[in-house]
């Protein structure tokens, strides 16, 4: 029997370390990626030989889905979390996730895939800079947090938040750490 899926979260303010943290977490994870991000600024690395280090998939064809490695994906309302249904064992980054999940059509459909995430085998991991920034719905199904400074009131996400006293107490104690780096964060972990 598989593991369960996980759903994590990275949440920090920016230049905090976010995008770092992510790309050492799918390295180690041995898995292939599919990074979802609002515009093609994002993840557009290149290697030594000027070639793409995540190169641009558009999830048109039966072949964009069987990849190694890690690719990307420029988030298209018209297509692609229809699109996101169809991939299969791997993980999905959806990185800034605040620019294109926050209205309720979006964000029924991820709920959808969020559900049937385990039989597809497909973990996802949402980067926002905020938790009012973290689509409502990805709460419940979350089974971690990289926490690094941020700066909103968690009372915005009460009611949808699991232990929100503990976590707000977590919030103040990474907001101080970073004073001294700003790269602190620490990893909450939910059973």
């Amino acid at each position: 029997m598989p593991r369960p899926a996980k759903m994590i979260m990275i949440i920090g303010a920016n230049r905090t370390g976010k995008t770092t943290l992510l790309k050492n977490i799918l390295a180690m994870s041995g898995q292939r990626a599919l990074v979802v991000t609002p515009d093609f600024t994002e993840w557009n690395d290149k290697d030594l030989n000027g070639n793409d280090k995540y190169p641009l998939n558009e999830l048109k064809t039966r072949d964009d889905y069987v990849f190694d490695g890690i690719q990307r994906h420029v988030f298209d309302e018209k297509h692609t979390l229809a699109a996101l249904t169809a991939f299969k064992k791997g993980i999905i980054v959806l990185d800034d996730c605040r620019k294109y999940l926050m209205d309720d059509r979006t964000a029924q459909q991820i709920h959808g895939i969020m559900i049937r995430r385990g039989q597809r085998e497909v973990d996802f991991i949402a980067v926002t800079h905020s938790f009012s920034e973290m689509p409502r719905r990805f709460f419940p199904f979350t089974s971690d947090i990289f926490l690094f400074q941020t700066k909103d009131n968690l009372d915005v996400r009460r009611g949808v938040v699991q232990n929100i006293d503990d976590l707000k107490q977590k919030q103040a104690y990474v907001n101080q750490q970073a004073r001294i780096n700003k790269h602190f964060y620490i990893h909450i972990k939910y059973e």
